[in-house]
């Protein structure tokens, strides 16, 4: 049974709580806006749009065309920096920090860390953001219905640098990704990463709105890849 309306939206350059545990019933957190309780989707089983990893995105989907043929689609992926992070253990890159919604994020590094190299392609963050540059680069004609969204985000604290809060900079496509041997000075040795770059769409002043009808039609098994493309924001359609 539905229990949301479609027409909720996540607004650029807004930011929202990010609470442990989700609570999505819960809309505020003090005086933000509770992601959880934004992105859920409108069955009361779907599942919550998580952003615990640097690179996040749901399951694939098996969707139509308006042909009938079948595509294994990926709905969207997120990438989250954590600025306050970076350079320990956990996370031992130096992501690129454009928050402006415009230009480039460059690099945007992979999910691989020292000693992990055997995860360059077996992990699935990794493995989402080369489908996604696989499909905008073989240009086909089903390129607009398939490439996937990334939107992309950070982490930030109550009044600065930390956790439990998520800032949207944009919207972006994978564009470029290249195989680079790193340093982590935290562990005195080299590693391979990958280093992505991610190219924001530009929105117009008046155009801050991703829809989550949109989102949600991408991640619906039932609705048609026409249909999705269709609800997508006008900059994102212009682009194909």
């Amino acid at each position: 049974m539905s229990r949301l309306p479609l027409n909720r939206s996540i607004e650029l350059g807004a930011r929202y709580r990010y609470p442990a545990p989700a609570m999505p019933e819960q809309k505020f957190f003090d005086a933000d806006v509770n992601w959880f309780w934004l992105t859920q989707g409108p069955e009361s089983d779907s599942p919550l749009m998580k952003l615990d990893r640097g690179i996040s995105a749901p399951r694939s989907v098996e969707k139509k065309s308006g042909s009938g043929a079948t595509f294994k689609t990926i709905p969207y992926i997120v990438t989250t920096s954590a600025p306050h992070r970076h350079g320990d253990t956990d996370s031992p890159w130096f992501d690129g920090s454009n928050t402006t919604g415009s230009g480039v994020v460059w690099p945007y590094w992979g999910e691989t860390k020292p000693g992990e190299e055997s995860k360059l392609i077996s992990s699935v963050g990794n493995q989402r953001l080369l489908q996604a540059l696989a499909l905008l680069s073989e240009q086909s004609a089903m390129a607009p219905y398939l490439v996937p969204p990334v939107i992309v985000t950070f982490s930030e604290g109550k009044t600065g640098p930390g956790k439990g809060y998520r800032r949207v900079a944009g919207v972006a496509r994978v564009t470029f990704a290249e195989l680079k041997r790193c340093w982590a000075a935290n562990e005195d040795k080299w590693y391979w990463n990958i280093a992505f770059r991610l190219e924001y769409v530009e929105f117009g002043f008046d155009q801050k709105l991703i829809p989550m009808e949109w989102l949600n039609a991408r991640r619906n098994k039932d609705v048609t890849l026409e249909q999705a493309f269709s609800l997508a924001p006008d900059p994102w359609r212009s682009l194909f």
